[in-house]
């Protein structure tokens, strides 16, 4: 049961007209979560059994009215008004949380300050409170929220501050109100946080106001998507006959055919198994057809254009895995007059799956004048056995407690004395003779400063997944995005010193690319090499989590704000980087095609 007997930590406002069949079990639902729980009920003066549930509940509620009032988002906004507590949500009176879901998404929310909202999976019931289906969640991504809305409403929670901030709901909004917020707030602070577990459950049948106004509900979304995204995607214009004019002529023609048969209207049959079944028109079928076929046509168009003529840099996942083939001249090394000291460090935590296949791609360059350094932060999943097994190949290693990945990486750098530098994460590879090469180049070209090569993607059972082809090295893009792959990053320790030798500790996801913008201010001369130098890990438990990702986004409107002094939309990104993709488009079809002709082998082939 919700503890009210300390500060309560969520406002719950429950707005409610009519819906009494469903208000009891919703509001069971919040009172079973656990957490301590304001709950605002805002009723518009409800004829049905509401005002029994109110009265079945009132020593429960902190504030409840039952008026005519001026609509949901206002009562929302009043319910909420009237409470106290640092994170605020609502949940509709026909919809439910799950157990335990209000703490998931609170804890989420108390260890990520810099999160503005989150929101989590949602199960579709239907009126009887079976579960039919699963709303489509995703994690954020401004492209495919233009295209719908992935964020299920009760599966949501906000700070606050936040929602003070950007001024609650809109109240000109009846349909798209939850939209139109989201929005707001990813303008106004970060995107939203996923959490991929089940948190609520959202109930469709026939009464709910997005399937009574479609009409409605779609003009308004187109409008705010004007407004906010600054154009309406094509989906929407698609989507709009079957969603609007194909239900409500398949409802229409359902409703007159059953009043002709059974002289009633349409009403859900309940058979003997207790499930609702509804009547399914021929007509409703072949809008159904129709509707879907189109979309289905649509989606796989644009599927087959991002992987047959999109640019691939950004992409983690482009095909299913393959065995990571490389060409064969990766097996011979370069023989040099003299070997620099190449120093690279890596910086761990718990990462035993992944860290021995790490040092091992590091350890088999056979480069003569190797410094590898490895900082563990106390790891107590096995890694230590693991580097106890490498210490005499290691250069040095310990394992204490440290300020993140950042202080651990500048622990390290510390140590070094290598003419070239570099870090790996601990779960990338370099690949076969990558030292040779970097060194080759560095003693060739005195006038470089920095190198960089192409990226491998790789899966948690090292299998190819996709590859980035670079183009040639353009600094007014590194202003805008950072793409330079970081596992195949090398500099010399010249530039190092030079832009004050350590890595910025207060970024904790993007102080690679702070670094790389450092270089740049101090005119060093980057050059993108033409050979694949590291294979980048991407794998669940990987630091671009959802949660994680939320704390880049925060890293990486800081140096925009840096160097345009204003908020960057990836509009703005997209526009501002289009000449370099193209190039990336066509680098990658040429290599790939040259790939096709020579001969390759297997990583395992290598080893």
């Amino acid at each position: 049961m919700v503890d009210n007997s300390e500060s309560p930590l969520i406002t719950l406002v429950v707005p409610s007209f009519n819906q009494g069949r469903f208000l009891d079990a919703a509001l069971t639902s919040i009172f079973e979560q656990n957490i301590s729980v304001e709950v605002m009920l805002a009723d518009a003066g409800s004829t049905d059994e509401t005002a029994d549930i109110i009265e079945k509940w009132s020593s429960q509620l902190s504030w409840w009215r039952s008026e005519k009032d001026a609509g949901q988002a206002a009562a929302i906004n009043e319910g909420i008004a009237r409470g106290s507590a640092p994170y605020v949500g609502w949940l509709n009176s026909d919809d439910l949380l799950l157990p335990g879901g209000l703490a998931t998404m609170l804890h989420a929310l108390q260890n990520n300050p810099q999160i503005p909202a989150v929101y989590g999976r949602s199960q579709i019931i239907n009126e009887v409170g079976q579960a039919t289906g699963e709303y489509r969640t995703e994690p954020f991504n401004e492209r495919k929220f233009a295209n719908r809305c992935f964020i299920s409403q009760p599966a949501s929670l906000i700070r606050r501050q936040v929602w003070e901030s950007v001024g609650g709901l809109d109240t000109s909004y009846d349909m798209a109100l939850d939209y139109d917020l989201w929005w707001r707030i990813y303008r106004q602070y970060s995107e939203l946080v996923y959490l991929p577990k089940f948190v609520a459950c959202d109930r469709h049948h026939d009464e709910t106001k997005t399937a009574s106004f479609r009409s409605l509900h779609y003009r308004e979304a187109m409008r705010l998507l004007k407004q906010h995204y600054g154009s309406v995607p094509l989906k929407w214009y698609l989507a709009w006959p079957y969603a609007v004019w194909g239900r409500a002529a398949a409802k229409s023609f359902r409703q007159s055919t059953l009043k002709e048969v059974c002289n009633k209207p349409l009403a859900p049959i309940k058979h003997h198994d207790d499930q609702v079944k509804c009547h399914t028109t021929p007509l409703r079928k072949s809008w159904r057809f129709i509707f879907r076929s189109t979309m289905k046509c649509y989606t796989y168009a644009r599927f087959l254009l991002r992987r047959w003529i999109g640019p691939h840099v950004g992409m983690l996942e482009q095909y299913r895995p393959r065995p990571l083939r490389l060409p064969s001249h990766y097996l011979y090394e370069k023989q040099l007059d003299h070997y620099p000291t190449i120093s690279i460090v890596t910086a761990s935590l718990n990462q035993a799956e992944f860290i021995e296949r790490t040092i091992q791609s590091v350890l088999n360059q056979q480069y003569p004048k190797l410094e590898y350094i490895i900082h563990d932060g106390g790891s107590d999943d096995g890694t230590l056995d693991i580097l106890k097994q490498y210490e005499t190949q290691l250069t040095q290693w310990c394992s204490q407690p440290d300020k993140g990945q950042t202080d651990a990486l500048n622990q390290s750098f510390i140590k070094t004395n290598g003419e070239i530098m570099a870090y790996l994460n601990t779960d990338d590879l370099l690949l076969p003779n990558a030292l040779h090469y970097v060194a080759d180049f560095f003693q060739q070209h005195p006038d470089v400063d920095a190198v960089y090569g192409h990226r491998i993607l790789i899966d948690e059972h090292d299998k190819d997944i996709g590859k980035w082809v670079m183009p040639e090295h353009d600094d007014d893009v590194l202003r805008w995005v950072d793409y330079i792959p970081q596992e195949t990053l090398f500099w010399r320790r010249s530039l190092w010193d030079k832009v004050g030798g350590q890595l910025d500790e207060s970024f904790n996801f993007a102080m690679d690319w702070d670094l790389l913008l450092r270089f740049m201010e101090s005119n060093a001369k980057f050059v993108r090499l033409p050979r694949y130098l590291g294979a980048f890990r991407v794998h669940p438990q990987q630091k671009t989590s959802s949660i994680m990702a939320c704390q880049g986004r925060s890293d990486i409107e800081r140096l925009h704000q840096r160097y345009h002094g204003r908020k960057i939309s990836q509009r703005e990104i997209r526009k501002n980087t289009l000449t370099y993709l193209l190039k990336q488009i066509f680098h990658d079809k040429l290599l790939r095609s040259h790939d096709i002709f020579r001969h390759s082998i297997t990583l395992k082939e290598y080893k």
